[in-house]
């Protein structure tokens, strides 16, 4: 997704994704103007797997002074789960940037994951 922001400074960028069953491992948002920003990760330990699809809504308050955005979802899936099982779900329902702070942010600026699920990059885009 890319965004033209002529004269802003924060934005809020709104993620509403749904997900059911154990395939998806991991997700990482990354933020790409003048450099590659990974802003949000998420391991699926903490509410998945669920057999009934889940919504996720989270909102993150974006640095718009470095230039227009691009944004970048990285998913990890366990393949064997997911096709051992045959109901790994992962749907983007949308992908929304206002130009005003988020009331709430869930920025996690890609904290530190256990070696195991980390990527090759250390959560810097290739």
């Amino acid at each position: 997704m890319y965004h033209l922001t002529l004269f802003y400074f924060l934005g809020c960028l709104s993620v509403h994704f749904i997900t059911a069953g154990s395939g998806v491992q991991q997700i990482n948002l990354y933020q790409q103007d003048k450099g590659n920003y990974c802003i949000w990760n998420r391991r699926s330990q903490l509410n998945y797997p669920s057999e009934v699809p889940v919504n996720n809504k989270f909102e993150f308050t974006i640095d718009l002074f470095r230039g227009s955005p691009r944004f970048f979802l990285e998913l990890y899936l366990d393949l064997t789960r997911a096709y051992a099982r045959q109901n790994t779900i992962f749907a983007l329902a949308n992908m929304r940037l206002s130009y005003q702070p988020c009331s709430v942010d869930s920025r996690n600026h890609c904290r530190p994951l256990p070696s195991s699920t980390r990527n090759d990059h250390g959560n810097v885009m290739p």
